[in-house]
């Protein structure tokens, strides 16, 4: 039994050696602790990306370089200076200056730490067009781009921020007027009605061309002029599935969508949720329509989600998601996005599965940035460990180290109970 013993603390350092070993040996090329969607992104660079650091700090400057060497290591465009003192020598600066082609980015050290988190930040931001604004329908009773509650869609809203977007809420009733710079103007699900006046004004705004992102729930109020102008209405009642249920799912009127139409960008990676949902049914329009997201087979609509079935359900597949263009110019194609559900952007269910990531996606392609569609993950937080050089080296050697030691150790205990083994053996022959 101790032979054995022996032999498994032999294999089990070796293989912690190669395994240390193979570490050190292809760190070098490749392109660890970066997201997903940093590596998507920055493959959408074609141009030359200048950063500046002005920092008289040498531990600033180490740590800057390290983290940019690993975006170097993906994207060859990227250059990097260090220059001690700002071009103003009258101004103290301490800043991380990024440029990419006309537009620039400055993150200031003294207020931020400069992680992977605020560098990929900047880099959506330099992707962006000027003065792009995302618009909020406001005043009756809607999903508040600002409200903490679980229904709210405060996380969207900082998302969409740190993507480089600007968000603001507007109130029809005491600003009657839609902003020109409105890229994309998000209805979600109103409870209480328009007033006539409200209407005509997102018909003016449909009316010239612009964009469009209609979140409505069973709840929702209907806005009748809007649905005829495209053509989209709903279905009564709220769709059950039974699949999602099979899948674990711990609620009926939580719909499961696990498998997407042909999109203009791509899919999640992952299933996405829709507490609450609706069907939609298609009318005449002057739009192209495509769907958007299919439910299962196993759905149906019903008025009473605690009744397994009712009469006058719709069963599925059930339509819960369309896009609708029109070419309004050879140059210029106008994009809308009906869904019957807001609650899987809201802040109780958004962090679920796939639903940011495909929430993302839709407003970068109503805003028209297909340069940054197809990200894969959105960034939600920073997990990039910033240590001190020493610290680093540490870690990164100090295993290997250990690993050979008692590698070493192994074998020469090993040998020595082989030796005085054999000796001990050969007294007892003598005797």
């Amino acid at each position: 039994m101790k032979k054995i013993a022996l032999i498994a603390i032999f294999f089990t350092t070796f293989m912690c050696f190669l395994l240390s070993s193979r570490f050190i040996i292809f760190k070098e090329v490749t392109p660890y602790s970066l997201s997903q969607t940093t590596l998507s992104l920055l493959a959408k660079f074609h141009d030359p990306i200048e950063i500046t650091l002005y920092s008289q700090n040498i531990d600033t400057h180490h740590a800057v370089h390290m983290l940019i060497e690993r975006y170097q290591n993906v994207q060859k465009q990227i250059q990097f200076n260090w220059q001690k003192k700002y071009p103003d020598q009258n101004q103290l600066k301490h800043i991380v200056e990024i440029k990419y082609k006309n537009a620039k980015q400055i993150i200031d050290l003294d207020k931020h730490i400069f992680d992977e988190n605020q560098f990929t930040q900047a880099l959506f931001k330099l992707q962006r067009q000027k003065n792009q604004w995302v618009v909020f329908l406001t005043g009756h009773q809607e999903c508040s781009a600002f409200g903490s509650l679980n229904s709210d869609m405060n996380l969207f809203r900082i998302s969409l921020e740190n993507q480089g977007l600007k968000v603001v809420q507007i109130n029809l009733a005491q600003t009657p007027f839609i902003p020109d710079n409105t890229s994309v103007l998000v209805i979600a699900s109103p409870k209480t009605a328009l007033l006539p006046q409200e209407e005509m004004l997102i018909l003016s705004y449909l009316a010239k061309g612009k964009d469009l992102l209609w979140l409505s729930d069973p709840s929702a109020f209907s806005i009748s002029l809007l649905s005829k102008a495209l053509g989209v209405t709903a279905l009564p009642g709220t769709i059950v599935d039974w699949h999602g249920q099979k899948l674990g799912v711990h609620h009926p009127a939580i719909t499961i969508i696990d498998k997407y139409p042909k999109m203009a960008f791509d899919t999640p990676n992952a299933i996405t949720a829709f507490p609450m949902a609706q069907a939609l049914k298609i009318a005449k329009t002057d739009f192209d329509i495509h769907p958007l997201l299919i439910t299962h087979r196993e759905t149906w609509t019903t008025k009473d989600t605690a009744h397994a079935y009712d009469e006058q359900a719709f069963p599925g597949p059930l339509l819960l998601g369309l896009t609708l263009t029109k070419d309004i110019n050879p140059n210029k194609q106008q994009r809308v996005v009906v869904i019957g559900n807001s609650r899987f952007l809201s802040n109780g269910t958004i962090e679920n599965y796939g639903n940011l990531a495909l929430g993302l996606n839709l407003i970068n392609w109503l805003n028209h940035d297909d340069v940054l569609l197809n990200i894969s993950h959105p960034v939600v937080k920073d997990n990039l460990l910033q240590l001190h050089l020493w610290a680093a080296l540490i870690i990164e050697y100090g295993f290997v180290s250990l690993s050979l030691l008692l590698f070493l150790c192994s074998i020469i205990y090993f040998l020595n109970r082989h030796r005085i083994s054999n000796k001990i053996t050969t007294m007892l022959s003598l005797r």
